[in-house]
């Protein structure tokens, strides 16, 4: 999946909740940035998803400006993220809703379907696996 030249990759995996800067880019900024988010930060925000607006995320059927905005929105609303970091009070609260707009961003933007399709995939397997 490719957001305007970057990457997303939904994946099932374990990881730490903290981590590392391993090495910073010409400029000093960041290569590579992980947002942890479990199935039931998607699942709720679908279930926030008012009428059909989440069939026609499924089904790619948003306009092309509505996509566009999105996949900006989301880098947005991760930027917003940073501030808060080191904000425990701000952060306990905030990281939630922002989470959530991260998720409703990236399910309205251009990689909202297949984004969608990554997660009722994982929700399957661990269905099964259970």
């Amino acid at each position: 999946m490719s957001l305007r030249g970057r990457s997303l990759l939904p994946y099932e995996i374990d990881t730490s909740n903290s981590g590392y800067i391993l090495t910073f880019s010409d400029k000093g900024d960041f290569l590579a940035l992980a947002i942890e988010l479990i199935l039931n930060d998607v699942i709720s925000v679908l279930l926030d998803i008012d009428g059909d607006f989440a069939e026609k995320i499924a089904a790619a059927k948003l306009d092309d400006g509505t996509m566009t905005s999105s996949d900006a929105l989301v880098i947005s609303s991760i930027a917003r993220l940073f501030p808060i970091m080191k904000e425990p009070v701000y952060r306990a609260f905030m990281e939630k809703h922002i989470k959530k707009e991260i998720v409703f961003y990236i399910l309205c933007g251009s990689c909202g379907s297949q984004f969608l399709q990554s997660i009722i995939n994982i929700s399957r397997r661990g269905r099964f696996t259970k």
